[in-house]
């Protein structure tokens, strides 16, 4: 794992307000990064360029973005890789790096979708994410609903499937966004109760690439495709846009008995409220995408389009269940 060193390692560039692009309050961005051993100031100065350049007012940084994917193995000496309690307001409770992102935010006058690993007092560990926003932390937070267990992608060592349900937060900038980790995009039902719930645009902060073994999921070049899809079906199902940030570049990871590597496939991208892709970038470098959202014309379209209108929840019972037929005990 990287060495993070103290707070006064880590810089934030000055905004030049001379040739800077104003702030629009509904200006989204999604980042794309590399791990490096600097990746704290690498996403600080990404996240200055996309205010500095775009007028940027939300932006979602990617899944587990602070370390290695240390997840391609299980090994319990990354119980503790860089786990945190969620952030507080209260600088004294935060570690260094959320104290600079709480920073950042304030400095910058944006919403930050904030990932970390989350351990909680009884030492119960989530893939959680929340909102840093003009230097204060939301009170909610969001646990990763669906956690993955496949070689290479080895979550449930690691993490608790979340608790929270799907949860929206709301900006100071009046936008409420819904935030789906992962594996949760590709579940249709947690985009849709999102969007219920009120989300003007959902945001996907991820972590995919290569699989390390051959099988039915080694095709990368459909992998890319078929990951894509599933996201533009639930912003065309549901007329809400969203913002995917993908890990870019390859992850050794060698532990004391076997040597893993992903090549995680980037391909970050914004759809609109129709499922058309607006941005993407590639499979190779740093980079940003971004999406003008128009919270109250989305909602008119969705209105004329009769699609929630004529939803039947009532007909819905067997989403409840495993099989189609059986309900699940408590559910």
């Amino acid at each position: 794992m990287a060495d993070y060193g103290a707070l006064a390692d880590f810089t934030i560039p000055p905004l030049d307000n001379h040739s800077r692009v104003p702030i629009e309050p509904g200006k989204c961005g999604a980042i794309q990064t590399k791990f490096s051993s600097d990746i704290v100031n690498q996403v600080t100065r990404q996240i200055h360029d996309a205010v500095q350049t775009q007028g940027c007012s939300v932006l979602c940084l990617q899944e587990l973005f602070l370390t290695p994917y240390f997840c391609q193995s299980q090994n319990p000496a990354y119980f503790d890789a860089l786990t945190m309690t969620a952030p507080s307001n209260d600088p004294a409770k935060n570690n260094a790096i959320v104290n600079h992102f709480l920073t950042v935010s304030k400095q910058y006058c944006i919403s930050l979708v904030f990932s970390f690993y989350e351990k909680t007092t009884n030492g119960t560990l989530y893939n959680s994410v929340s909102l840093l926003e003009d230097g204060t932390v939301s009170p909610q937070i969001y646990r990763k609903t669906h956690i993955p267990d496949g070689p290479g992608y080895q979550e449930k060592f690691y993490f608790t499937p979340g608790d929270t349900g799907p949860v929206t937060f709301k900006t100071n900038k009046n936008l409420t966004i819904g935030v789906g980790i992962c594996w949760d995009q590709w579940f249709p039902e947690l985009a849709r109760c999102m969007v219920l719930k009120g989300a003007d645009v959902l945001f996907y902060p991820t972590a995919i690439g290569s699989e390390p073994v051959d099988g039915i999921c080694a095709d990368l070049e459909g992998s890319v495709k078929h990951w894509r899809r599933v996201m533009m079906g639930h912003a065309a199902a549901n007329m809400v846009p969203i913002l995917c940030c993908n890990r870019v570049g390859a992850e050794k990871l060698t532990d004391t008995s076997s040597t893993s590597r992903i090549e995680f496939y980037g391909q970050s991208f914004t759809c609109d409220n129709t499922g058309e892709i607006v941005q993407t970038l590639n499979n190779t470098d740093n980079g940003l995408v971004t999406l003008s959202v128009d919270p109250s014309s989305i909602k008119q379209q969705r209105m004329a389009w009769g699609m929630f209108r004529d939803r039947r929840p009532e007909c819905y019972s067997s989403i409840r269940t495993k099989d189609g037929t059986s309900i699940v005990p408590g559910a």
